[in-house]
């Protein structure tokens, strides 16, 4: 199973019954790659809207034919002559049962179990690599089966053979308060707890530590282990701190992007190349709004097959948390997982046909689309005022071209907000083929906010420059009743009410030439 474009989570610092516990809670629909570290152990776990329904694995021992072999049910010279008719239309089990060799019950009876065995196998693993790829099933009725969630994270965890690992796991809990959990993914009386394992669960009481736990749970350590570590996979208990997976995000689609989710950035003591590197990932995490999928993916509407995979893992590796980790982009961590997720989610639904088709109808999107009008008014104002603040950082460090874009775009989320539209005027009038521009926007300022002095003085300056006399000495007499402490006012408004003929640009020091 070669998935090393995808290589994007060690399974060090998560393990995968956290892994399947969190894409249950999120409802997510999808494959789960699993590999070994010695890249030869590779599996893939296949999850509709959160279900275990099925996996594969690429070791000899875990297909379909051998396990039947090793079981007694079917002959090695069977298994053979099997093998040596398939063809791509039908699978083995297909073949075993129009030959009579076993029926239908007994063959899904080894199906679930080789199916249980390739998932649970995943649960031992301390090391190697998973990456989860969303995307909607499409799977044979026949090769979709029914797993009860919580009994059979019980039973897998209950089997662990690690237990180097189990410790590892529970090592940060030992001395956390045990509560009841608010949000449990299955109900506790739908686990099948024997006596022993349900007399240690009646001894949770929110106040007991989880090493005390164990001295009144009259169960082995062992055993009393693994019992919780299921039942905090499965939220049925609780501690004080719970476990922060880092790969959470990366399953999260950042359909609401919230003010919280922006830094605050301290850009004084970076360099201007940190500085760019920052902008790159900010500039890019504001595109999961404002972008198409194939506008993110930095492909045109009419893009091929290898186009699409060419950009996506290009823009993989130069978003990739792995990547940018130097110590200037640390808190930009979980912005660059939101990319990753994205990406990902872009590329998966535009790479196939049938998700790519539903993409289109169902956001219309014959032209590219507006998504900042998809977000609720409080998020779209809160993310306004984050991007408002990054302009305003660049006009102060004089990057014109770093605040336009900002500020730009902050005025897009916030139309009617006269701070946005000021500033915005104010790097527009530092270019002499926007006057046009921030005279529209000062306009539209003084409309939004009549009293506003600083507006009234820089709309006065650019009709100074058109040689507008009486709308320049207009605005400058507004200016100087609403900001009476800019003594600027004053001079020019006395040199131009006493200026005869000449020009305004004198009245700047400036020559003509």
């Amino acid at each position: 199973m070669e998935i090393k474009e995808f290589e994007t989570q060690e399974i060090k610092n998560s393990k995968i019954p956290w892994v399947i516990s969190d894409i249950h809670r999120n409802r997510k629909s999808g494959i789960l790659h699993v590999m070994g570290s010695n890249k030869k152990f590779g599996r893939r776990i296949y999850i509709q809207k959160g279900e275990l329904r099925f996996a594969l694995s690429n070791q000899e021992s875990d297909r379909l034919g051998r396990t039947l072999v090793e079981q007694g049910i079917i002959t090695e010279s069977q298994f053979t002559k099997t093998i040596l008719k398939l063809d791509k239309k039908k699978r083995f089990g297909q073949y075993l049962l129009e030959q009579n060799l076993l029926d239908e019950t007994r063959l899904n009876q080894v199906i679930k179990s080789q199916i249980s065995n390739i998932i649970m196998s995943t649960f031992d693993l301390d090391s190697g690599l998973f990456f989860f790829e969303e995307r909607e099933l499409n799977l044979p009725p026949d090769l979709q089966h029914d797993f009860p969630f919580g009994p059979f994270m019980l039973e897998g965890i209950r089997n662990l053979r690690n237990l180097f690992l189990l410790y590892e796991e529970l090592e940060e809990f030992q001395e956390q308060k045990i509560a009841m959990g608010k949000y449990p993914l299955v109900p506790v009386e739908k686990l099948p707890l024997n006596p022993q394992e349900a007399y240690a669960f009646s001894r949770v009481d929110g106040f007991s530590t989880l090493s005390q736990l164990e001295k009144i749970s009259r169960m082995e350590k062992d055993p009393f282990s693994k019992l919780m570590l299921a039942l905090l996979c499965l939220g049925v208990v609780e501690a004080e701190r719970q476990k922060v997976l880092e790969f959470v995000n990366r399953f999260d689609k950042p359909e609401k992007l919230t003010s919280e989710a922006l830094p605050t950035i301290a850009l004084a003591h970076l360099t201007k190349q940190q500085t760019q590197d920052r902008e790159k990932v900010i500039k890019k995490y504001l595109e999961i709004q404002s972008k198409t999928y194939w506008e993110f993916l930095e492909v045109g509407s009419k893009f091929t097959s290898e186009e699409l995979r060419s950009t996506f893992i290009k823009l993989n590796k130069k978003f990739h948390p792995d990547t940018c980790n130097a110590e200037h982009l640390q808190d930009l961590r979980s912005h660059l997982n939101q990319i990753i997720s994205h990406l990902n989610l872009a590329f998966n639904t535009l790479n196939d046909p049938n998700t790519r088709r539903t993409y289109i109808q169902k956001t219309n999107q014959k032209e590219p689309l507006d998504q900042h009008n998809l977000m609720n008014k409080e998020d779209r104002l809160k993310l306004a005022e984050e991007t408002y603040k990054m302009g305003r950082r660049f006009m102060l460090q004089e990057e014109l071209f770093n605040a336009y874009r900002y500020l730009e775009q902050a005025q897009r989320l916030s139309p009617n907000d006269s701070r946005i539209l000021f500033d915005l005027a104010m790097v527009e009038m530092r270019n002499p083929k926007w006057q046009a521009k921030a005279r529209a926007h000062l306009l539209k300022v003084i409309e939004l906010a009549p009293t506003h002095g600083k507006a009234h003085f820089a709309l006065a300056q650019i009709y100074m420059e058109s040689n507008a006399k009486s709308q320049a000495v207009n605005h400058l007499k507004q200016a100087a009743e609403y900001d009476p402490a800019n003594e600027e006012i004053f001079v020019l408004l006395e040199q131009l009410t006493q200026q005869g003929k000449g020009s305004f640009l004198d009245l700047f020091g400036k020559k003509k030439t």
